[in-house]
């Protein structure tokens, strides 16, 4: 009960900070977004007070072009002042009136807003009755630059003689309207922004007495949150070192957030919390592998099937995984998976999944698998020929490399669609011939190599559509038969260098080892034989 308390206690704290934290934020955008926008009243004013300015430095330019074209001298420069005067008196008015974007003396962009007051409103009005007009003849005038005539300025002074003081009287009202309205709307805001400040500070002395008090009451729950925690990190440290993936599964085969951080590694996924582990085992497996998993895991979630019963039934105690990679192949990894139950209150709660890295293991098993059935190929073909007579293997090696030959030239020879079929008759004719002499001199070996070459051929010669790429596996199969050949000269080589080794010596002490029929022809048959490659 203390532990809850204490409990409600922090969240209570935690609300208050939240709310304070949240008060904080609001006094921080409102403060900013008063100043902006006493900033932006303020440069409200000072436009509005620059138009009788602006309307008076238009008048002088105008009085300056005047003097200017009367003593022929350039109103360039005058001009482009006339028309920055006009185009910024033209923009504050309809910011005022409308609102829209101004520029600042230092160059500065605002946005401004419609007048706020129904006064200012009333003045600007005014203005724009005296201003509009005006502004049309002066953009006529800034329109003809540099080409405009001691009449077209004259006429124009004349307007800037009946425009210039009424419009600066109203523009002066408007600015100190504004200056009023400015005042008051900045009084307005120190007392809310006073306000505000005044209710943080009691809020910051709330949550200060709230967490004196929490602290001293969650020195237990403290304890055991250490406790708790240095648990956790232990767990945490043997999920991080074990070698293997280890992840939970719940009844619907989700993987859970606590898992072995081997388990991404070997599932080459960056995280696999939340994820269905059989939609990410389905592309990596068979289909048969996939489906009779499914019904494993749906196995292990019956409390009525005992766990032991099905642990032989589990389909990845040694599964082949297949990863795509960004070329478009797969790599293929052996992985082994075991399953074992979680139980809770006498419940199956969840499935714990561990995952190893068997590939080294399995492809050495594989192997040694195939070195010992080389080797045993190698020990029943020195029993296959030892009891032939030299010089009968001599004739039969020869013989069948020059067939392989033939064979070989027969299918460079083939000149495509049409052609096929002759071509197999002839390499079936060949392999035949090679294969009866091999059973009469009872190379059983060589006999039954033969009698699959025949076999493929019968097969190709059975296909509906035969094209070039039917002869990819009798071109292999014919690159066998040529290593085969060439394991039996080198078995010759290696007999004959074993007879000499045991040869008794001359009885006048010639070294050299005494020679035999036998040996002889070995020897000569391991010289001369050349292979030719397949092609």
């Amino acid at each position: 009960m203390k532990h809850r308390k204490t409990l409600r206690n922090i969240v209570l704290v935690l609300a208050v900070l939240v709310l304070v934290s949240g008060m904080n934020w609001a006094f921080f955008k409102y403060f900013n977004a008063t100043t902006a926008s006493s900033e932006n009243d303020s440069v409200m004013v000072n436009l509005a007070s620059r138009q009788s300015i602006l309307i008076q430095q238009i008048a002088k330019t105008i009085l300056q072009m005047h003097e200017a074209i009367q003593q022929d001298r350039s109103i360039g420069s005058l001009m482009k002042e006339l028309a920055v005067s006009h185009q910024e008196i033209e923009a504050t008015l309809v910011a005022l009136s409308e609102g829209g974007t101004v520029t600042a003396l230092d160059g500065t962009t605002f946005v401004l807003r419609q007048a706020p007051t129904p006064e200012t409103q009333r003045l600007v009005e005014q203005s724009r009755k005296i201003w509009d007009p005006y502004s049309r003849e002066l953009a006529a005038f800034v329109s003809l630059d540099e080409q405009v005539s001691l009449t077209d300025v004259r006429r124009l002074l004349r307007s800037a003689r009946t425009k210039t003081n009424p419009f600066a009287a109203i523009s002066t009202k408007v600015s100190a309207e504004l200056e009023d309205w400015a005042r008051s709307n900045a009084d307005r805001q120190k007392n809310t922004i006073a306000f505000i400040a005044v209710v943080v500070v009691n809020a910051l002395l709330l949550v200060a007495i709230l967490t004196v008090v929490t602290i001293r009451r969650g020195a237990k729950l403290h304890r055991s949150t250490r406790d708790l925690a240095e648990a956790k990190r232990q767990t945490d440290s043997i999920l991080d070192t074990i070698e293997e993936g280890l992840l939970l599964l719940n009844k619907d085969f989700v993987i859970g957030g606590e898992k072995s951080q081997e388990t991404a590694h070997l599932m080459r996924k960056d995280d696999v919390s939340g994820m269905n582990f059989l939609k990410l085992l389905k592309p990596l497996v068979s289909a048969n592998t996939y489906s009779a998993t499914e019904e494993y895991l749906k196995l292990m979630f019956q409390k009525r099937v005992k766990e032991k019963l099905i642990r032989d039934l589990n389909p990845l105690s040694e599964v082949e995984i297949n990863f795509s990679t960004k070329d478009g192949t797969f790599d293929t990894c052996y992985y082994s998976m075991h399953f074992n139950r979680v139980i809770a209150d006498g419940e199956i709660v969840q499935v714990l999944a561990t995952i190893t890295d068997v590939t080294k293991q399995v492809l050495l098993g594989k192997q040694l698998q195939q070195f010992q059935e080389e080797a045993q190929n190698q020990v029943n073909l020195v029993f296959n020929i030892i009891h032939v007579a030299p010089q009968e293997l001599e004739r039969f090696i020869s013989k069948m490399a020059d067939s392989l030959a033939q064979m070989n030239t027969c299918l460079k020879r083939d000149e495509g669609v049409g052609s096929h079929h002759a071509t197999l008759e002839e390499i079936f004719r060949l392999a035949h011939v090679i294969k009866g002499d091999a059973s009469v001199l009872g190379l059983d070996f060589f006999e039954t190599k033969l009698h699959q070459f025949e076999s493929l051929i019968g097969d190709i010669k059975t296909s509906p559509n035969l094209s070039g790429n039917d002869f990819l596996p009798l071109t292999i199969m014919l690159d066998g038969l040529y290593s085969d050949v060439h394991s039996v000269t080198a078995m010759i080589k290696r007999l004959t260098a074993l007879h000499g080794s045991f040869a008794p010596d001359d009885e006048v002490g010639d070294p050299r080892p005494l020679a035999s029929p036998q040996s002889d022809s070995f020897r000569d048959n391991a010289v001369s034989l050349s292979m030719p490659n397949v092609h």
